[in-house]
């Protein structure tokens, strides 16, 4: 388990350090702060952000608040879930808008499918079993109803939209909140889902006498 995490831990940082490489494009200050404001702005990014440090806090510091926290059920079920509905988002919606090549290509396919795939498989072999609760489903979904104030937010000031579901000068407000309400249901049945699966799974787990 440790050998995984430190392995996929190097690998996640690596991949977010060079899409924010790729990311800039100017050199100024004010561009690159502008630019920063934007990379961080993509739920792919935050994402890759916490199943980077999902993988790295248990491993440097695994007796502490935090690496103890980042062990927990909760935490890693919630980026799990995270990390499954960037994968079939961008599988199935965004893959199509562009033809990155070269290193973006490459890192692409990190962000959207390895790194995620990764996550699942720590879930599936390491993550302690029944630790979830029905509950924990909708707790999650404040990451994603958080994130989708900040885009609502940041756009109006900035007229930046990193996503063109989420596009209010596109679509208007009434159709992006339609969306929203979509993407939220498509965080909470699967995270349900994961819940359900966990319970499944530690029923299955062998007692110890």
């Amino acid at each position: 388990m440790t050998l995984y995490r430190r392995i996929f831990a190097v690998l996640a940082w690596i991949t977010l350090g060079v899409q924010y490489g790729l990311f800039l494009k100017a050199l100024t200050v004010a561009a690159i702060l502008e630019r920063t404001v934007e990379y961080v702005s993509y739920f792919t990014i935050v994402t890759n952000f916490l199943i980077a440090f999902a993988f790295t806090v248990p491993v440097l510091a695994p007796g502490s608040r935090a690496g103890r926290w980042w062990a927990a059920a909760s935490p890693r079920g919630a980026t799990t879930v995270f990390a499954l509905v960037v994968m079939v988002i961008y599988h199935l919606l965004l893959r199509s808008l562009w033809e990155p090549k070269g290193l973006q290509l490459a890192n692409d396919y990190m962000l959207h499918y390895v790194m995620p795939i990764a996550m699942l498989v720590d879930w599936l072999a390491f993550t302690p079993r029944g630790g979830l609760r029905w509950r924990d489903a909708a707790i999650w979904l404040a990451v994603p109803t958080l994130y989708g104030v900040w885009t609502l937010i940041h756009g109006a000031v900035s007229g930046f939209y990193p996503y063109p579901f989420m596009d209010v000068g596109a679509l208007g407000y009434p159709g992006v909140l339609l969306n929203m309400v979509g993407l939220v249901l498509g965080f909470f049945l699967p995270g349900l889902a994961l819940v359900a699966l966990d319970g499944r799974l530690a029923r299955k787990q062998p007692r110890t006498a």
